[in-house]
């Protein structure tokens, strides 16, 4: 309740631009239903249980992570690495270094056999180091080896045909020195007159 003085006049109520506004039918007023003070503090509480579940959802995985963080980190405090550890120093100016590799020529060589036959022996691998000049196979070559038989029979009737050509050429040397020696004698004889011309 006011208290008015004496002095002042109460006040006027004529309804002001709130009342125009409610008269006005454009503006149409709706009517407020009045809500029990008992359906406020349920809807107050159950709003306080909503948030307080939002809360939890919210804040329990972030405990739960950071409780696994915390484990984390401190299972590599405690598993701290040991490392081994060693003085440097110079090294000798001589070390061997062994590292696999693979070499490959820079010419080639196509190694082809003089003649046809089998395989009968390889001396070397594939990667062995050879020399030249070195044996690297052997070849069973039948067609070779009678060609090579034939040769040497060959050779020796060819050594028999000279051997009886140098008998025969000495045989005509020797005859030669004979009718030299008759020539010799008849043409004294002839010389003496022992013979006659039409003789020699």
């Amino acid at each position: 309740m006011h208290k008015t003085s004496a002095e002042t006049p109460p006040p006027q109520i004529d309804g002001g631009p709130e009342r125009k506004l409610l008269d006005d039918p454009q503006h149409p007023v709706f009517p407020v239903k009045h809500v029990s003070r008992g359906k406020v503090l349920l809807l107050g509480a159950g709003l306080v249980v909503l948030l307080m579940i939002l809360f939890l959802i919210g804040y329990l995985p972030r405990v739960n992570r950071d409780k696994t963080l915390a484990e984390g980190s401190k299972e590599e405090k405690e598993n701290i690495p040991t490392v081994s550890v060693a003085r440097a120093r110079r090294a000798p100016a001589e070390s061997d270094l062994l590292l696999p590799g693979n070499v490959t020529a820079l010419t080639e060589a196509s190694i082809y056999a003089r003649a046809a036959g089998y395989l009968k022996r390889r001396n070397v691998d594939i990667g062995d180091r050879v020399k030249a000049g070195q044996l690297l196979a052997e070849i069973d070559a039948p067609d070779l080896d009678s060609q090579v038989h034939q040769g040497a029979a060959n050779v020796s009737q060819s050594r028999a045909n000279l051997s009886q050509m140098q008998a025969a050429q000495e045989q005509r040397e020797s005859h030669q020195r004979l009718a030299k020696v008759q020539l010799d004698r008849w043409t004294v004889l002839v010389n003496k007159g022992v013979l006659a011309k039409q003789e020699l």
